[in-house]
């Protein structure tokens, strides 16, 4: 039995021991680090669970990190040489999370080289954990859209768009523009189901920029298990674009840069929504086209979110699909 293993099972015992109620607090290890540079342990009492990281080093994690049922705080011996990390679970209906969380927090800090470098893969990891607490309701969703742009960048990738140009040009969560502006074209990406007899546009400007030819491209996927062959996540796509762009440090930092300023790190996590992509079409915005424009906003109506169907778009297909994004 691994390390991990063996704390997920000490975990998975004191689960049922929190659950059941306990009396008399006790306080116990958890588990070590591979480099003996992190100690693990827990504090188990009457509606209390907390998880303690002892290292040789302060984390000045400060009391920014607390969530609506995760209070983070530090604690030193009286020498101050061991400095301890406390992760407390406040609200027990969040146990199942917690106990995702600490095994997250053990295992991306598992083979660090110093208690140093340990707490801050730690805390990095916990940021991650925050946000997407703090985003919990509207995760599968937003995570589907994050993996339809993701895979849009892989196949700008693919066909040879320059790395640098196609980071540059990917706007993100900002419904006012498309999701790539590049001096040549615009792509607005959009993710439905197999079974999915439309597409949702979110406001009146996703599909309304007339200075330079636009592409709608409609990725379809349908939900799958995180251990299915064909599972595709946002952490395996930011893999797969990380590695095509190693080369080019440049757009690798760029794209790092943006996935935490959108907030999409926090699909990062094990555990977090994963797909299958079943296939990928590719429109062309001209025309016709069936679209709203933002000439058609009128005072004292804030948000507009609109449909298209599938069907009647036929029409505007592009049979070469992202091959025609392919720079002239």
């Amino acid at each position: 039995m691994t390390e991990k293993e063996r704390v997920k099972s000490v975990l998975n015992e004191v689960c049922g021991l929190v659950s059941g109620g306990h009396e008399n607090t006790v306080t116990r290890l958890l588990g070590n680090s591979k480099n003996d540079c992190l100690n693990w342990y827990y504090t188990l009492g009457k509606s209390k669970f907390d998880v303690i990281v002892e290292s040789d080093c302060f984390a000045h994690c400060g009391n920014n990190l607390n969530t609506e049922s995760i209070r983070v705080y530090e604690t030193v011996n009286d020498d101050r040489s061991r400095y301890y990390l406390h992760f407390e679970l406040r609200n027990l209906k969040d146990l199942d999370i917690f106990v995702k969380l600490v095994l997250d927090l053990f295992d991306c800090s598992d083979e660090s080289p110093s208690g140093a470098k340990g707490i801050s893969l730690i805390l990095d990891e916990f940021l991650m954990w925050k946000s997407m607490l703090k985003h919990r309701s509207e995760s599968k969703e937003v995570a589907r859209g994050v993996i339809g742009e993701l895979w849009t960048i892989l196949k700008l990738l693919e066909i040879g768009r320059d790395p640098d140009a196609v980071i540059n040009a990917w706007t993100g969560p900002d419904y006012a523009k498309q999701d790539f502006m590049f001096e040549d074209i615009w792509i607005e990406s959009k993710m439905v189901g197999s079974s999915a007899a439309a597409v949702r546009i979110s406001s009146l400007g996703q599909l309304d920029n007339p200075d330079r030819p636009g592409f709608l491209c409609i990725v379809t996927a349908d939900d799958c298990n995180e251990d299915a062959s064909e599972a595709v996540s946002v952490r395996i796509l930011r893999d797969r674009i990380c590695e095509k762009l190693r080369e080019v440090p440049s757009a690798e930092l760029a794209f790092r840069t943006k996935l935490n300023e959108f907030e999409y790190n926090r699909f990062l996590l094990s555990g977090s929504y994963t797909c299958s992509i079943v296939g990928e079409k590719v429109y062309s915005i001209e025309g016709e086209f069936p679209r709203l424009f933002n000439s058609a906003q009128m005072p004292g109506i804030k948000n507009v979110h609109y449909q298209i169907e599938l069907a009647v778009i036929e029409h505007w297909h592009v049979n070469e699909g992202a091959e025609i994004w392919r720079q002239k």
